[in-house]
């Protein structure tokens, strides 16, 4: 796939982590407003998008997106132009053996605005969801 067709299949994606269903109105071509999604719907939903975009955006393996841990390994840092990004560090990869040190990079500022919304909205209903019987 190219990178044109991934991104494509990431905005895609994201039509479909809105808390609510909804259907576009063949008169108006509006999208109607539609019934509330269960919460551990949504939460997947979302967290599918994110690792795809994750995967689009950032040259990583999964296993590096595994070790992601907010204020862990993944920190919202200000770069040198004022713009917040997100930074991951102390990351294992495929090379340590070799090198002995650990990888830090940035992520894209493409993603900075979704993992702030992850982070902010999703992972706390991650934990209220998991306590419930439909999660």
């Amino acid at each position: 796939m190219t990178h044109r067709q991934l991104e494509q299949v990431c905005q895609h994606l994201k039509q479909y982590c809105a808390p609510h269903t909804g259907k576009t109105c063949t008169s108006t071509g509006q999208r109607v407003r539609g019934t509330k999604r269960p919460g551990a719907v949504v939460v997947s939903v979302w967290q599918t998008y994110l690792i795809v975009t994750l995967l689009t955006y950032s040259p990583v393996r999964q296993q590096e997106i595994r070790q992601y841990d907010v204020k862990r390994t993944l920190f919202r840092e200000v770069n040198h132009e004022g713009q917040p990004i997100y930074v991951a560090r102390n990351i294992h990869h495929e090379g340590e053996h070799i090198t002995g040190t650990t990888r830090d990079y940035c992520l894209p500022s493409v993603l900075t605005q979704d993992l702030d919304t992850w982070i902010q909205v999703y992972l706390p209903m991650v934990k209220q969801v998991v306590l419930t019987l439909e999660g």
